[in-house]
């Protein structure tokens, strides 16, 4: 058995595959709520209150102000607009790294504390030859081409190449 490039990074997918779909769903009902409750409620107030036109304008006027830009300043604030968008997606694509960290770091110390208190299930558990010997180690991880494995007793740590192989025994449960 093999992890191949293509295998860690479908696996890196996988992982990435349900807070995707959560900011995906939480993108949709925010933009929902905006386009069919709050902005309709804003344009009928514009339409009805004089005041609250007033009180967009002198805001706007505020913010904005009441020039006209030339198409240079125009340009560059377009510029601003295309390199704050891509600081702010950089920014999520690293924390969304610092995230996949921290949970992957969280597995691994799971392991190894259910590892510690004697907790390993035969499923976790496989066999594997390292120089002509038959280890039983509690499973760890593939990387690109090699594993790794906990000796149950002793603690040890073994890494071994994938394509020597290992087995593990799988149950059925009815």
């Amino acid at each position: 058995m093999e992890r191949s490039f293509h295998q860690v990074i479908y696996g890196g997918f996988i992982s990435s595959f349900g807070p995707t779909i959560i900011m995906l769903i939480m993108t949709s009902v925010l933009l929902y709520l905006w386009s069919y409750a709050i902005l309709p409620l804003y344009i009928d107030k514009l339409k009805t209150s004089v005041r609250f036109k007033r009180k967009v304008i002198k805001l706007h006027r505020f913010w904005i102000g009441t020039r006209i830009s030339l198409d240079i300043e125009r340009k560059e604030k377009r510029r601003f607009n295309n390199i704050a968008f891509l600081l702010l997606a950089s920014l999520a694509f690293i924390l969304s790294l610092v995230y996949f960290e921290n949970e992957g770091q969280k597995k691994a110390e799971k392991v190894i504390s259910d590892h510690m208190a004697g907790e390993n299930s035969s499923d976790s558990m496989i066999t594997v030859i390292i120089n002509e010997n038959e280890k039983k180690l509690r499973f760890l991880g593939c990387g690109a081409k090699n594993c790794a494995g906990i000796e149950e007793k002793s603690n040890k740590i073994y890494y071994f190449s994938q394509d020597s192989g290992y087995s593990f025994i799988y149950k059925l449960d009815m």
